[in-house]
Formats: structure tokens, sequence, C-alpha cells
């Protein structure tokens, strides 16, 4: 015979077995019996008429289920459903599963049948309570999403909020009045930049420090281009001006660096470190120095003299090489 006829059947021999053994043992039974007829003879249970009256619509299915649909949403009949066969297929598993003890049931004694019914509806228990906790949290998830996008705003109706909220004249009101205060601050603080910036630049300490800031800057700036330098002319001591010249992309050498005293002595010992030959040329230096700007070309009077000490650089440069 199959298994599927015979589980049904099999469970509820054996439980019954099992009770009708069991309950001539039960020390209490004759208490409840007592108890409960106590009970009806103080006051006799009472049927309603109508309620206990038979009614044909009561046997249709089609209208139950309307009930029901009208109470539930479709998500709510799918979980529902979900959780039924769940909850059957876990029943069903962990019968299958002790088939043997289930089906030999009446032959145990009363003892080990209650142990073994114990021990399947714990199991059952178990199993059913982690499965329903496992959809109890995916369904919380779930709920939340749901919520979290019902609550949200469509670009429609974000239009139309705002619309009614300017369609109100004390919003409109509020709107304008806190559109000029901003306005107003705004005008207030470039007022006040202003008068803290001419009171600064009015003060001579202000304006000293302002000035050393801007002539340190701009001597950072200037020995840091004399690594690109392709010439040091040097006065011997008291000047020294660095020359760049890239033929392909300069019209004329160009003066990347100079200085006197002090500052000459840097650019000589930075151009010691990057390899870069000095040339010493006293007038020519001079006249560099005192006619031409940082990063402008020489002038044409210049020419000859700067093509001679590029020429000689150029010539030492290839017999090291």
């Amino acid at each position: 015979m199959r298994r599927d006829g015979l589980l049904l059947p099999a469970i509820s021999i054996g439980v019954s077995s099992v009770f009708r053994r069991s309950a001539g043992k039960c020390r209490y039974s004759k208490a409840v019996i007592a108890a409960l007829a106590g009970n009806l003879i103080q006051g006799l249970p009472i049927f309603p008429r109508e309620s206990a009256a038979f009614k044909w619509e009561r046997l249709n299915p089609l209208q139950g289920l309307s009930r029901l649909k009208t109470q539930l949403s479709w998500i709510q009949w799918l979980k529902l459903l979900f959780l039924v066969g769940v909850v059957g297929l876990v029943v069903w598993k962990t019968l299958t599963a002790s088939w043997e003890q289930v089906i030999t049931l009446p032959a145990y004694s009363i003892d080990m049948s209650n142990s073994i019914i114990r021990s399947l509806t714990l199991r059952i228990f178990l199993y059913i309570t982690g499965s329903v906790g496992i959809l109890a949290i995916g369904d919380f998830f779930i709920q939340r999403w749901r919520f979290e996008q019902s609550i949200k705003q469509t670009k429609a109706e974000v239009k139309e909020d705002m619309k009614a909220l300017e369609g109100n004249p004390a919003i409109k009101g509020k709107i304008r009045s806190l559109q000029r205060d901003t306005v107003r601050r705004r005008m207030m603080s470039r007022v006040k930049d202003k008068e803290d910036m001419k009171a600064l630049e009015e003060n001579p300490a202000i304006k000293g420090k302002i000035r050393s800031l801007q002539r340190d800057a701009a001597r950072r700036r200037m020995m840091s281009r004399v690594k690109d330098a392709d010439v040091i002319v040097t006065n011997p001591t008291h000047y020294a001006i660095a020359l760049e010249y890239k033929p392909d992309k300069m019209a004329a050498p160009r003066v990347v660096a100079k200085g006197s005293n002090s500052l000459a002595q840097e650019i000589k010992e930075l151009a010691r470190e990057h390899d870069i030959p000095t040339v010493e040329n006293v007038p020519l230096a001079r006249a560099l120095y005192r006619s031409v700007d940082i990063e402008q070309e020489t002038p044409i009077e210049l020419y000859q003299a700067v093509a001679e000490v590029l020429a000689y650089v150029y010539k030492i440069r290839k017999r090291t090489q």
C-alpha cells in the first residue's frame, strides 16, 4: 500500500489508542467530569435560534470567499496562502521523517507512546516557529519598504503642493519677507567686508605685512624657475641673471630669475645644485639686471652678447657629451 494513504489513518489510530490506554490511569478524570457536570447543571448552555438556524447561503463557498476578499488585499491573501503552505509542508515533512515510529505507535507502551508524541509535537512546534519567524522577518522588511514607498511624493505631487503653498497669501508674504532679509544680510555683509578691507589697507603695519608677503611669494616663484634656466650670467659677485632659451617656443632668450648680492648668491648655489653652467660677463650681467624684468625676453640690442654666451654654453655642453 502507498504511504500517503496510510499516514493519516495510522496517526489517528495510534493517538486514539494511546489516549484510550492512558484514560484509565488518569488520576483527575473523575474530578474533571464532576466539575463539568456541576457547571452544566448550574447554567445550561444557551444556543441562539437565529445563529443556529440553518441557512443555505452559509454553504456557498463563493460568498465566504467574497467576504474574505473585501477584508484582505491580494498581497495578504498571498501571504496567508504561503504561510499555510509552509506550515503544512513542515508538518508533513516532520511526520514522514518519523513514519516508522508513527505507524508502530499502538505497539509501544503508554509512556513510550507519550514520549514519541511529545517529541513529534515539540519538533513540529520548533520547525513551525522557526519558519514563521523567518517569514515574519521578511514580511517586516517588505512592509517597511512599502511604507517608505507610500509616503514618498511624486514630482507631480510636489509641484501641486508648491502651487498650493505659493497660492496662499500668508505663505507668499512669508517667502517675500525671507527673501528681503536674505538680500539685506548679503548687502550688509559686503558693506562690512569692504569697510574692513579699507581699514586694513589704511593701516601701515598691515600694508607693510601684505607687501612683505607678496614679495616673498614672488621670490619663491622666481627661485623655482632657476632650475629651468640654460645659463647663469654673473657679475661675478653682485649680480646673477638666469636665462632660458627654447628655440621652438621662444623668439628670444628670456630672463627667468635675477638678483643682487645675497639673492645672487642663492641663485648661483641653486644653479650648481642643478648643474646649470655659470658664465661671468660683467657688462651683460649689469645690462640684463637693469633693463630686463623677470619673465621678459632680452631686447634686440643685447641679442649679440646673449647669443655669444649661449653659443659658448652649447659648445661646452657638446664637448662634455
